[in-house]
């Protein structure tokens, strides 16, 4: 005798949807306390790029070696998840400091990515207004970048007006480039006047609106 067929179960549906990916991670390890994190923070939220990455700036993390050390000690720490597409950024000055052609070298050997300035990060904030070709020292391009932003006092609290320069990031970025093509035309890669900030901005750029 045949019996009635077997039911089958309802099948259960999936509501929850795909998986969304997870935010790109770009770590900053600074030597600044104030400017560079400022900068970088506002940067951001002008361009919208927190909607698709999360950004974490480490501060006044000391000399070109110091930063690496930190950027190194992020990159491992168990409780950070790096995937592929993640970055870690060592941002320092020239300036006086030791051992910075070591320090370069040992990031890009760790796969941590540096923005660095000579002779420090201020000839990048000056790049907003105009070109700066020439060799100057820090105190100088300090002054230079008063005279064009009143409200940045070197001596003061360091803070900077980015309202002032935040449309002129794309024209800044070009004359940096610029400027690093024309020191490795003459054979003196990083030399003073430089910034390789702007491949930090653009990356930052490339998740915004």
């Amino acid at each position: 005798m045949g019996g009635r067929p077997r039911r089958q179960p309802p099948r259960r549906l999936d509501r929850r949807g795909p998986k969304r990916s997870p935010k790109t991670k770009i770590v900053v390890v600074c030597e600044g306390k104030v400017t560079e994190p400022q900068y970088f923070s506002e940067l951001a939220r002008h361009y919208g790029s927190l909607i698709s990455m999360n950004l974490i700036i480490k501060e006044g993390s000391g000399v070109p070696l110091s930063i690496l050390r930190k950027a190194r000690e992020l990159m491992q720490h168990p409780e950070d998840d790096f995937g592929r597409n993640d970055q870690v950024w060592a941002v320092f000055d020239r300036d006086e400091h030791p051992e910075v052609a070591r320090a370069i070298n040992e990031a890009t050997a760790a796969g941590i990515s540096v923005g660095y300035s000579n002779p420090c990060f201020e000839l990048w904030l000056v790049l907003h207004y105009r070109d700066h070709d020439a060799p100057v020292r820090r105190d100088q391009i300090q002054r230079v970048l008063r005279s064009l932003m009143p409200g940045y006092n070197p001596r003061g609290s360091k803070e900077i007006t980015f309202a002032e320069i935040c449309d002129a990031v794309e024209a800044a970025e070009t004359r940096a480039e610029a400027m690093d093509v024309r020191r490795v035309r003459e054979r003196n890669l990083r030399g003073n006047p430089s910034s390789t900030v702007y491949k930090l901005t653009r990356e930052i750029r490339k998740h915004g609106k």
